[in-house]
């Protein structure tokens, strides 16, 4: 049972599931699911999307607030996410999204 606030990186969140042995599910994965709060730093950076989108799933499923930073765009996010997925980042009850641009 995981609790309190997790920062990962999604690069390290994407590395972790892609060089983990088949079958054997990475503890910052499971870590990242059930942390009581997560801030989720860069995402788009990872090169494995599909881990990210479980956690994704998985937290908004259990409705376990989610920070993110990243420099894609909502149609960026749409294509690697799928849309489901950036759906539940962007249209979430309590999403707030604050772009920065140079």
């Amino acid at each position: 049972r995981a609790g309190g606030l997790r920062w990962y990186s999604a690069k390290v969140l994407g590395d972790a599931a892609r060089q983990s042995p088949l079958g054997v599910r990475p503890y910052a994965i499971g870590d990242a699911e059930r942390a009581t709060v997560l801030c989720l730093d860069e995402l788009g950076q990872e090169t494995d999307p599909g881990a990210i989108r479980e956690v994704l799933y998985e937290r908004h499923e259990h409705e376990r607030p989610t920070l993110i930073t990243t420099y894609l765009a909502d149609d960026e996010l749409a294509r690697r996410y799928d849309a489901g997925g950036a759906r539940r980042l962007l249209e979430a009850p309590h999403a707030v999204v604050v772009e920065v641009r140079p």
